[in-house]
């Protein structure tokens, strides 16, 4: 019986700045994905130079942000623990 070897990865570690790392945290808990899911999901759509998420203001993605934060606050607490 032979075993399928387990695919190499590699860690990547990224500084952001915490309004970006809190925006795309953001983006996964509204889709229902860890950041780490969210992101590699989305490297394809960033390789080929979409847009999947349009640009937002500072005031409205204020206004996002607690709506969202309100909305999946179990959701984050969640991703948090992880």
């Amino acid at each position: 019986m032979k075993q399928n070897p387990k695919p190499s990865t590699v860690r990547l570690t990224i500084d952001f700045p915490l309004d970006q790392h809190t925006y795309i945290k953001m983006l996964a808990a509204k889709e229902g994905v860890s950041l780490r899911q969210f992101v590699i999901e989305h490297l394809p759509s960033l390789d080929e130079g979409k847009k999947k998420h349009k640009d937002v203001e500072k005031d409205e993605f204020d206004e996002l942000l607690k709506e969202l934060l309100v909305e999946k606050a179990d959701v984050l607490k969640r991703l948090s623990k992880k």
